[in-house]
């Protein structure tokens, strides 16, 4: 192999080592935390495509507090079957585990089934989804519903250095049972294609919770590992 076929992949390597020491530094421990200091989040997705438009899907989420109390707050693990029907339009059921500790370090716990539908809008070098996601299940022994609808859009073109892609996302969360919202969730970030398999992103998030008596605003900083075969 010559020189000139090496340094690409050499290039390539030291770009991952870096990102993935930015992401070493957000998984590292931090000190306790208070509702309203800023949280640092970690997520992960493994997905794996099959025959007929059909795609399993793994996700994991995990939440560090910055200020007094417990560091890790909470964490999620969803699988998901997702069937893509068309370039526009996605469909999906899943399962989602949430285990959540408290400022007290009192554990909770919910078991939820999930179905979405996902309306895409792909463009030359941008991407329009819309997500309408439905879920009900038990957190601890109370029936829950809630109904979540995420937009975005994101860049995909080629012209940003390191072939960068921007996106903007917002989703609100809507309790069925109770009717009201909860929560709202506004970030974006750049997502950066490690390899054709792999990419990292790196985000910034704003998050409501409508859920106190005092409606509070969380600061997020978060960084998230896609893995697609």
């Amino acid at each position: 192999m010559s020189t000139q076929n090496l340094t690409p992949h050499r290039t390539l390597y030291r770009r991952a080592l870096a990102l993935a020491a930015f992401a070493a530094v957000c998984l590292a421990p931090a000190a306790p935390a208070e509702d309203d200091d800023p949280q640092v989040w970690t997520m992960q997705s493994i997905a794996q495509r099959f025959d007929y438009g059909l795609e399993a899907i793994l996700e994991a989420e995990q939440r560090y507090g910055t200020g007094h109390g417990p560091t890790f707050r909470r964490n999620e693990v969803t699988p998901q079957l997702v069937w893509h029907h068309s370039p526009r339009y996605d469909f999906g059921v899943g399962y989602e585990r949430m285990d959540e500790w408290d400022m007290d370090g009192v554990h909770s716990s919910a078991d939820e089934g999930l179905f979405f539908a996902t309306v895409l809008l792909p463009m030359k070098d941008w991407r329009f989804s819309s997500r309408q996601r439905f879920q009900f299940g038990i957190e601890e022994e109370e029936a829950t519903g809630v109904f979540r609808h995420r937009t975005q859009v994101a860049y995909e073109g080629m012209r940003l250095p390191f072939r960068l892609m921007p996106f903007l996302a917002n989703e609100w969360y809507f309790n069925l049972l109770d009717g009201e919202f909860t929560e709202n969730r506004l970030w974006g970030g750049l997502r950066y294609r490690i390899h054709r398999t792999a990419e990292i992103e790196i985000f910034g998030m704003r998050v409501d919770d409508f859920t106190h008596p005092h409606d509070h605003t969380v600061p997020v900083a978060g960084v998230a590992l896609n893995l697609k075969f």
